[in-house]
């Protein structure tokens, strides 16, 4: 995928990034997983602490995260772009 990456926080996404290809991670305390996700963003929903992400085409799935979770707009197709996206999020956490 040529064209620019953007790293945002979750809680900016708006209307405008539906229809977008977004990465974001999961991680899953009770198992020591950490998940990448790449997909389409479907759907955005914010409250004040939390946003929620519909993603994914016809099994579309969900997903709930602190508004100050980064997301990448437009990934790299090659997942270089992991790296970045672990340690801004791992730098937001300790903050």
């Amino acid at each position: 995928m040529s064209g620019r990456v953007y790293l945002v926080e979750a809680g900016t996404l708006n209307a405008d990034h539906i229809g977008k290809l977004i990465r974001f991670h999961t991680w899953d305390a009770d198992r020591e997983i950490v998940t990448v996700t790449t997909a389409e963003l479907r759907q955005i929903s914010h409250n004040q602490a939390e946003t929620t992400l519909t993603y994914g085409l016809m099994a579309e799935r969900e997903v709930t995260m602190r508004g100050t979770q980064n997301v990448l707009l437009s990934p790299r197709a090659d997942y270089a772009d992991v790296e970045a996206l672990a340690l801004a999020n791992t730098k937001a956490e300790a903050e």
